[in-house]
């Protein structure tokens, strides 16, 4: 599977926006100070729904990764955990 890096923006406050999709599933990642919003868009939606699922604490990502059981879901919330710690 290829996971391909749609978008990555820097938001004022250290907060960050990330983008990535498999061609059939897309992401959208907000990783703020306070919490981390992960939402899926699947191929049959046109448009992207609600906020997603909301993380609180430390290490949202990781908390991410073990709350969806889509195994794309899960590489694409990786693969931003690798481009955010680099």
């Amino acid at each position: 599977m290829m996971i391909q890096l749609v978008s990555d923006n820097a938001l004022d406050n250290n907060c960050r926006s990330l983008e990535l999709s498999t061609g059939k599933k897309e992401i959208r990642i907000f990783i703020g100070s306070a919490f981390t919003s992960v939402c899926v868009k699947n191929a049959s939606h046109s448009v992207w729904r609600g906020c997603g699922r909301v993380f609180h604490g430390n290490d949202t990502l990781a908390q991410a990764v073990a709350s969806y059981k889509d195994s794309a879901v899960k590489a694409m919330i990786e693969t931003a955990m690798e481009i955010v710690a680099a």
